[in-house]
This record gives C-alpha cells, sequence and structure tokens, in this order.
C-alpha cells in the first residue's frame, strides 16, 4: 500500500476516532501568529497614542495625519485577516503581509523625509527621538512570515531605497544617516536571528510531530497488512457507541478461505502476501465509504459502516469479495483454484455493550457461510455468491 493513502487513513482515524488535530509547523503558526498579532495591536496603539499625544501638544501636520490613519487602518485589517488565517491560503497571507510592510516603509519614510525638512525647529534629542518612535515600526518585519521569496526581496530592497530616498529632498543635511544605517543593521540582525531560531523550533516541532504520528501508527495500525489493529478496533467501539449522530452499524466479519491449509502449502511468505493483498482490496473499496478495515485475528478481519441501509451494507460486502475472487490470487488446493473469503454480515443498533457484540451477529453469519462452500457474502442467514 501506498504510504500516502495509509498517511491518509492514519490521519482520518486520528481526527474523527482519537480526537487529535493534526496542526502543520505547530510553532510557525502558533508562536509568530501570536506575536504577529501582539505587534499589530502595540503598532495600533503607539500610532493612536501619538496622534493624541501630538494633538494636545503641539497640532499634527496633514501628512502625518494622512500616514499614521493609513498605518492603522491597514494594520486593523491585517489583524483581522490573522484572526481568520485558517480560513486564508499561506501564500494569499503572505502577500497581504508584504503589502502591509510596504505601507510600512512608505509612511515610515515620508514621515521621516517631513521630520528632516522640519529638523532645524527641533532640539537634537527630541529629533533622535522621533526618528526611533518612526523607526520601531519596520521592527515588525520579524513576526512576519512572508513566504515568498520575491516579496522578501522587494521588501528589503525598498528599506534599502528608504535609506537613500530623503537625500533627494530638503533637509538631507539634517538627515540622521548614521542612525538610519544602524536601524536598519539592527533590523536585519535581529530578523534573520529570529527566523533562524524560529526554524530551527519548526524543524524540532516537526520532528516530534514524526515521533507522535511513528508511535501512532505502531500503537494502532497493523505492520502487515496496514488495517486498523486490534486495539483501534476497541478504540473505535467506543467512539461508535457515544456517538449520537450514530443510529446504527452494519458490521462485517470475514476471513481468507481455508488459510491454515494455505499457509502450510505456500509458506507463510505467501501466506503473508495474500492477507497484504486481500487486506489492500479491502481498503480500497472502504476508502470511497470513509470506512475503515480492521485486523481482528489471525486471517479474519472485520469493518462497519455507519448508519448504511441493509442493500448498502450488502453491496460493499459483495463488491470487496468480488475484488478478491477477480484479484486471482492463485492457489490450487480447493474447488476456486484461488483466494476466496467469505463474509457475515448483520445490522446492529447502537447501544452501550460488551465489545464483542457487535460483531456477534455477523460472526455467526460468517460460519454459516464457511458451512456452506465458503466464498460468499451471508446476511440474515442468505446466501449470496
Amino acid at each position: 500500500m501506498e504510504d500516502s493513502t495509509k498517511n491518509k487513513i492514519l490521519e482520518c482515524f486520528k481526527k474523527e476516532v482519537l480526537k487529535l488535530e493534526t496542526k502543520n509547523n505547530t510553532v510557525n503558526e502558533g508562536l509568530t501568529s501570536s506575536l504577529l498579532k501582539y505587534a499589530l495591536i502595540l503598532s495600533i496603539v503607539v500610532d493612536l497614542v501619538l496622534i493624541i499625544n501630538n494633538s494636545i501638544a503641539d497640532g499634527i501636520s496633514k501628512l502625518y495625519l494622512i500616514c499614521t490613519t493609513i498605518r492603522i487602518v491597514s494594520a486593523i485589517a491585517l489583524l483581522i485577516v490573522s484572526i481568520y488565517i485558517d480560513k486564508l491560503s499561506t501564500t494569499l497571507f503572505s502577500f497581504l503581509q508584504t503589502i502591509y510592510y510596504v505601507i510600512i516603509i512608505a509612511t515610515t519614510t515620508a514621515l521621516q523625509i517631513e521630520w528632516d525638512i522640519n529638523a532645524s525647529a527641533i532640539e537634537a534629542n527630541s529629533r533622535i527621538y522621533g526618528i526611533s518612535i518612526y523607526s520601531i515600526h519596520l521592527f515588525i518585519i520579524v513576526f512576519f512570515d512572508i513566504n515568498d521569496k520575491y516579496g522578501m526581496i522587494a521588501v528589503l530592497s525598498l528599506l534599502i531605497i528608504s535609506y537613500f530616498f530623503p537625500f533627494f529632498f530638503d533637509g538631507k543635511e539634517t538627515y540622521p544617516y548614521i542612525e538610519q544605517l544602524i536601524v536598519r543593521i539592527y533590523l536585519f540582525a535581529v530578523y534573520l536571528a529570529y527566523k533562524t531560531i524560529n526554524k530551527k523550533l519548526i524543524k524540532s516541532s516537526l520532528s516530534n510531530q514524526q515521533l507522535n504520528d511513528d508511535l501512532i501508527k505502531v500503537s494502532y495500525i497493523d505492520a502487515l497488512t496496514c488495517a486498523m489493529n486490534k486495539r483501534a478496533f476497541y478504540k473505535y467501539i467506543e467512539y461508535l457507541s457515544f456517538d449520537p449522530e450514530v443510529h446504527h452499524i452494519g458490521s462485517c466479519i470475514f476471513d481468507i478461505d481455508d488459510f491454515k491449509y494455505y499457509n502450510d502449502h505456500y509458506s507463510h511468505l505467501k501466506g503473508d502476501a495474500a492477507l497484504s493483498k486481500v487486506a489492500e482490496i479491502a481498503i480500497k473499496v472502504l476508502n470511497e465509504e470513509k470506512s475503515y478495515l480492521f485486523r481482528y485475528g489471525g486471517e479474519e478481519f472485520a469493518f462497519f459502516l455507519l448508519n448504511p441501509t441493509k442493500e448498502k451494507l450488502f453491496d460493499i460486502a459483495m463488491k470487496i469479495k468480488n475484488e478478491v475472487y477477480n484479484a486471482n490470487i492463485t492457489r490450487n488446493d480447493t474447488q476456486y483454484g484461488r483466494i476466496t473469503i467469505t463474509l457475515g454480515c448483520s445490522l446492529e443498533e447502537t447501544v452501550r455493550r460488551n465489545d464483542a457484540e457487535y460483531v456477534l451477529n455477523a460472526d455467526k453469519e460468517l460460519y454459516v457461510g464457511k458451512n456452506n462452500q465458503k466464498n460468499c457474502v451471508v446476511l440474515d442467514d442468505e446466501i449470496h455468491r
């Protein structure tokens, strides 16, 4: 069986029965997303405080009001988007982050140019303080997850261009080029350091997730046939017993006819191969019904259909029987000249009871078929070939 099919079955069982949610890049989506939200909130608060403070103190320019308003509105928009990130594609969210950061660079540069033009009327210490307030918004990129390399190249290029841009305007004599250079050096250093640490955390998280998946595979999946094992069977029965949406169950148990003789005659290796092939066929059919195959015993398998009609249960059982027959797994010690299976099926009410009772009636039907030339489906004591 292909690994992709096996992993799909496992993921479905984890989510539906074990109630375990699989989260890819847990650290990246969890830590980075949370920090981004806090950074956006902080950015909004800082801009609001500055608008109020400057309005009360000296008044604010039209450019300052426009730039700050754009920054606040875009931050609020990205914050809302980040809350519903699960409903967006990673590529789209990365693109929106890039657009937001371009806005940050543009507004920061515009405010810096305005500041430089008016710098002669401002004391040096105050000027440097203003530079730090404007430029601090640039550091929000540390919490972004811009996956598009072209988007990142564009952002970093704009940061460099924005450093030289004020030289072309009045006030270039007072432009704090040393301080702005230091700001960008710090920005690149912090960004690279954070991304390096984050990549290591992601790698560690994925490694732990893989280890957890491997443990679940060992615990719930039969190594030979890739069917769910007996432990998974009991877990699934427990799940069915308490699921209010399941009103009745179609249960089916089947095994390979005269398997002991096949094993003795053709070798255990051939027997293992036959088990794997039969399980593969059944799993393929049951995947279409979003159901699971369980290895109930040595050569015995079981499966359940939720809320089926009797006709549906019969059709699925017959389809599995026919596909195993048509696979033509050769043997010369039976009248059919190939591997065959016998299936016993029954409809069961879902009540809280002993686990074995879910397949008790199906097991009785199975032995009706075993005593009547095998290679059949038995439902309500009626034998179908």
